[in-house]
């Protein structure tokens, strides 16, 4: 609910969360700070009065069943409670909604976020808990057995430095989703170079000819998708850049000229 995260409205210098039930977790402090924090281990949210000058930030709250029940109170305006009982037997799953529309919210938009949750619900739906290794060990060996080379992946999201593939098996990776879907519907998932997504500002042409995910931590940039060619070939591509000590734009600038490069001579 809410994205997990909590905002705040300027209300005559103080602030005041959006959502009304993070109101007693308010607190004024000394510290020379001028917006709100959040206590590390708690939903506890401080300003200082005689500092703040700010509407935001957006938050992040820690969730619990006991604030879930506060919140789905709040939202439905009817009495809510926690039920501990186990689902029975005979309970049945509603199946709805649309997962192309999910899928290309987090690839237009790198929602790390929502991949997190996405690979969470999969826990779920194989062995009844949310646990991201489990998943992973799953969809390791049953899907991406025979990638070239044996990814280390530890989380949903992609955030974590200790996540690695090489370029030819994200390519093989490209492959294989294109035996489950066509290369067409994969397209229109995936950000467009100076159109769409996180390649909207870079990668601009008389038309489209870069389409694909980017992935960018600090010091390390990388670009996986297709390059459309002058021709109307699509060739598939992993451009993976670390440990520089330059601004990303001018790494993309020079990804631009090979990419160009290939569209024009290929």
């Amino acid at each position: 609910m809410y994205g997990n995260v909590v905002s705040f409205l300027n209300q005559n210098q103080r602030p005041r969360p959006r959502f009304n039930v993070f109101q007693d977790f308010m607190a004024t402090t000394t510290e020379p700070i001028r917006n709100v924090r959040r206590d590390f281990h708690r939903n506890r949210f401080v300003y200082n009065p005689s500092l703040y000058n700010h509407p935001g930030p957006l938050l992040p709250f820690i969730t619990s069943d006991s604030l879930t029940v506060q919140l789905l109170a709040s939202i439905t305006e009817r009495d809510v409670r926690l039920n501990q009982a186990p689902l029975p037997a005979g309970h049945q799953v509603l199946r709805h909604g649309d997962l192309q529309r999910v899928w290309k919210d987090i690839l237009q938009e790198s929602d790390n976020f929502l991949a997190e949750q996405l690979l969470l619900m999969v826990a779920d739906a194989l062995f009844g808990e949310l646990d991201d290794e489990k998943a992973i060990a799953a969809i390791t060996k049953t899907f991406l057995w025979d990638l070239p080379d044996a990814p280390k992946w530890v989380d949903g999201s992609g955030l974590s430095r200790h996540n690695l593939v090489t370029p030819r098996s994200m390519i093989a990776l490209l492959q294989k989703i294109e035996e489950q879907m066509p290369r067409r519907q994969v397209l229109e998932l995936l950000p467009k170079g100076g159109v769409s997504g996180t390649l909207k500002f870079n990668y601009a042409g008389p038309r489209p000819y870069v389409i694909g995910k980017t992935g960018t931590v600090s010091n390390h940039h990388s670009l996986v998708g297709y390059i459309r060619t002058n021709q109307d070939r699509y060739l598939m591509f992993a451009f993976m850049h670390n440990n520089y000590m330059v601004k990303a734009s001018e790494v993309r600038r020079e990804m631009e000229k090979v990419l160009r490069f290939i569209r024009d001579n290929y």
